[in-house]
């Protein structure tokens, strides 16, 4: 892993900026090698339909973190090792997914942020659906 990452101290963020810093639900599971990560926040909505996360981690991602809108399904993954080593060779961050995952043993060894609700091995459709 990079030595030169910034770490964030969340808690210590929090009373500093106590009125303008909000906090998700600590719904999210750390499935990636890279425990901390932050940047600029590129969101998508879609719904066990990877075909717009693929399009967008192929554009230039340094500072950035892709915030996926899932719906929460637990029934397809959105990301697996190749959406994750896509997102990678294009220097994002990280990948915060509410929804799932897969291939979860090859997701930690990657130098990204991997968030998500939960692990499934069934995939995800690729038909671009979603905004």
């Amino acid at each position: 892993l990079k030595s030169d990452l910034m770490e964030y101290n969340t808690s210590e963020l929090c009373d500093l900026f106590a009125d303008s810093v909000d906090v998700v639900d600590p719904i999210f599971i750390n499935y990636g090698g890279r425990l901390s990560y932050g940047g600029e926040i590129t969101t998508i909505k879609c719904y066990e339909d990877k075909g717009l996360i693929d399009k967008v981690l192929s554009q230039p991602g340094k500072g950035k973190v892709l915030l996926i809108d899932g719906g929460g399904s637990t029934r397809r993954a959105l990301v697996d090792m190749n959406t994750a080593r896509l997102a990678v060779e294009n220097d994002w961050e990280g990948i915060i997914c509410y929804g799932s995952v897969r291939e979860i043993d090859q997701l930690e060894e990657l130098d990204l942020g991997v968030h998500a609700v939960a692990s499934i091995p069934v995939n995800a459709g690729f038909e671009e659906t979603g905004e």
